[in-house]
This record gives C-alpha cells, sequence and structure tokens, in this order.
C-alpha cells in the first residue's frame, strides 16, 4: 500500500485503514500532541485521531487502523512484436508504453520499430 501522505489527504485524495476500510472527512488540527489528523473510518460512528504521518498508535506501533493512501487503478494499451535485437538476448516480445487508446499504442510502436505490431493488449495497474 501507499504511505500515508497528510497534504493529499488533506486535498482530498483517497484514504484508507490498513485493514481497507475507507477514511473521510479528514482535517488536520494544530493541538497539542502527537494525534492532529481527525476524520470518520468507514463503519464507526466517531471521529478517529491519527498522527501526522498517518499512525494511530503514536509510539508507531502497527495497527489496522493506520492510514494509507488509496490505490488508484489505471488502464492503458500496449502494442507488442518480436524484435530482433530483444529476441537475440532471449526476450519473446517488445512493448510500448501504455496508452490511453489503442490505436496510441499502435502508433508508438510502429514509430519506434517501423513496422505493425503483432497485437495490443489492454492492462491495468494499482498504483
Amino acid at each position: 500500500m501507499k504511505p500515508f501522505s497528510k497534504f493529499e489527504a488533506i486535498s482530498g485524495k483517497p484514504v484508507v485503514t490498513r485493514d481497507g476500510r475507507k477514511v473521510g472527512q479528514l482535517k488536520k488540527f494544530e493541538v497539542t500532541g502527537p494525534l492532529q489528523v481527525v476524520g470518520v473510518v468507514e463503519g464507526k460512528a466517531e471521529t478517529t485521531a491519527w498522527t501526522d504521518d498517518g499512525k494511530y498508535y503514536p509510539n508507531h506501533t502497527n495497527c489496522h487502523l493506520d492510514l494509507f493512501m488509496a490505490p488508484t487503478m489505471h488502464e492503458g494499451w500496449v502494442a507488442f512484436g518480436p524484435e530482433a535485437i530483444q529476441s537475440a538476448d532471449g526476450l519473446v516480445a517488445f512493448a510500448t508504453h501504455a496508452w490511453p487508446t489503442e490505436a496510441g499504442a499502435i502508433e508508438s510502436y510502429k514509430s519506434a520499430n517501423n513496422h505493425e505490431p503483432k497485437g495490443t493488449v489492454k492492462i491495468s495497474w494499482e498504483e
């Protein structure tokens, strides 16, 4: 999981607990003591407080309520095909970067390799 970022969280980026529950209404308070980030955990009827780095326990003991940035899903298209230089090194195929469209992936592959790709595939990943 992506480490908690107080700045991203306060600006509205999605946050989850270590056990995967959504956390909303996050606010930073300038108060005395280590627990200055306050929010509402999915399924709980009261607010919960954390340290600036998203820890539930100030002594940094891991807890199921520790905060993390929620993963973001991404999708894209990749074009691929065998290339002589990569095949000589035992690689099966060369692929372009992920593009938002299939046409973009094909054009990128053709531009880099001077020929049509053998195929395309839509991929997804989590960050």
